[in-house]
């Protein structure tokens, strides 16, 4: 049983690492007022704005997506370990 929330919890963390990888590539193409980057920036403001809170300002660069792709690389690394 216990395996099964653990499947999902990772299935959960892929996703969002997918959703955050088309998010930060839509930052660099496309206007911050398409509607998808829009809704995908509503998904994902709740996990980066307390890490953009936490870290230093770095001029033009959000390095808040890198530190939440480190993140979930750990909390997976911790799922998987305990399988």
């Amino acid at each position: 049983m216990s395996e099964f929330f653990i499947m999902v919890a990772l299935i959960v963390i892929r996703t969002m690492d997918v959703v955050l990888l088309i998010y930060v590539l839509m930052s660099w193409f496309t206007s911050p007022y398409h509607p998808f980057r829009q809704g995908l920036g509503r998904i994902l403001e709740p996990f980066l704005a307390p890490i953009r809170n936490m870290m230093p300002q770095s001029g033009m660069m959000d390095f808040s997506p890198i530190v939440l792709f480190i993140i979930l690389f750990i909390i997976e690394s911790l799922l998987i370990s305990l399988m």
